[in-house]
């Protein structure tokens, strides 16, 4: 029966693909759940393709790789395809995993309202032994420690295995210890910042106060912000690390886009996650170059090395979704034991050497993807820093 192509005109005496232009006959005019199918069909390639792809895959290592090598594709799903899959099913259950993650932690430099967590005895409780370490002058309801001593309370209840403040409280000598040693800290530390000298410090280095200076108003806002956060000293010393008296533009730039990660780090994590694959994917070639020097006495073409390299990030890929599951420590080891074995079987089948030769050119394998992980994490750094 001949048929006219709606895309070209030009005739058709069957088959699914216009001779002329290569438009298929499908047809999506019809009810949206065959058009569903279709669409979803046509993406994955959900027929017998899928199945021999995914045994070949994860049951027969380096099996793919050597059926591209003997040019036979049409049975499987194209290596890309597979890479861009599983690294959207990663990321996408990497940022469902940090979604709701509270980064801003307990601001420590704030009174914090417990509520009716605390019954009168329990806050006498707490004031006594402010009282006893030396601490009157926090006493007063509002001051910062007392808020703390407080929390602390509250936070040990929540996490005493169902134990409440008021029992807490009840056996109280040990952890009003505990509570008066973390108030002292605390205290420790704001004096030491308070106390920072304005001038050079001793090594150089830019204080925290010179800093929030070089960096003008805005980013100074910010850091007030930062230093009530209970990771918020540490982490800015990071921004003054190695950040002499007169820092270029660059470091300004680079120290100001810091401070505003730390300002805002569930943006800065968003950004993160998303940063990651592209720089992923840029490592994808490079491992092939390397895994062509390593094996270059096989004489393979770049691109068999590329499908090779392809294939064994997917298979890690999907095998790190399952780890960020977080379903039990025992299976997330068991995946790491596996896929080490699974890219070790990988390179002895693919490039066909005997198995103490493929073992020391699995470890300098795995050392040299290392070494490609440093700029890749330096990139990551950066483009996390400059989109955030």
């Amino acid at each position: 029966m001949t048929t006219v192509c709606d895309n070209c005109g030009a005739e058709r005496s069957g088959g699914r693909f216009c001779p002329a232009c290569g438009q298929n006959d499908r047809v999506y005019l019809r009810a949206v759940i065959p058009v569903i199918g279709d669409l979803i069909a046509t993406t994955l390639d959900i027929d017998s393709r899928l199945w021999r792809t995914l045994k070949g895959l994860f049951l027969k290592p380096g099996f793919l790789a050597e059926e591209f090598s003997k040019n036979r594709r049409a049975n499987y799903i194209p290596p890309l395809r597979l890479y861009l899959v599983a690294s959207v099913a990663l990321f996408f259950t990497i940022s469902l995993q940090i979604r709701g993650v509270d980064l801003q932690g307990i601001e420590i430099n704030e009174p914090i309202v417990v509520g009716d967590e605390l019954t009168d005895e329990e806050r006498e409780t707490v004031d006594e032994a402010l009282r006893q370490a030396g601490l009157e002058e926090v006493l007063d309801p509002d001051a910062e420690l007392t808020a703390i001593a407080e929390t602390l309370i509250g936070l040990e209840g929540d996490e005493a295995a169902g134990a409440t403040a008021r029992e807490i409280a009840a056996r109280a000598d040990a952890a009003v210890a505990d509570i008066v040693d973390a108030a002292q800290e605390v205290e420790a530390a704001q004096q030491d910042q308070a106390a920072a000298p304005a001038d050079e410090s001793d090594d150089g280095e830019l204080t925290l106060i010179e800093l929030k200076e070089v960096l003008g108003k805005e980013a100074a806002d910010k850091i007030d912000v930062i230093v009530d956060r209970p990771w918020g000293l540490g982490a800015l010393e990071t921004v003054t690390f190695d950040l002499d008296e007169q820092p270029t533009e660059f470091e300004l730039f680079i120290a100001r886009q810091f401070v505003e990660a730390l300002y805002r780090p569930e943006q800065a994590l968003d950004q993160l996650v998303e940063t990651v694959p592209i720089v992923m994917f840029f490592v994808l070639p490079l491992f092939a170059f390397g895994l062509k020097v390593l094996y270059f006495s096989k004489h393979r073409y770049y691109v068999e090395h590329l499908v090779f390299a392809t294939h064994v990030h997917t298979v890690a890929f999907v095998a790190f979704t399952v780890i960020v599951l977080e379903l039990d420590a025992r299976i997330d080891t068991a995946i790491f034991v596996l896929l080490f074995l699974h890219y070790f079987l990988s390179l002895k089948r693919y490039y066909n050497d005997k198995f103490g030769w493929a073992f020391v050119k699995f470890g300098f394998a795995l050392l040299g993807y290392n070494f490609l992980l440093i700029p890749a994490s330096v990139g990551v750094f950066f483009g996390t820093l400059m989109l955030v």
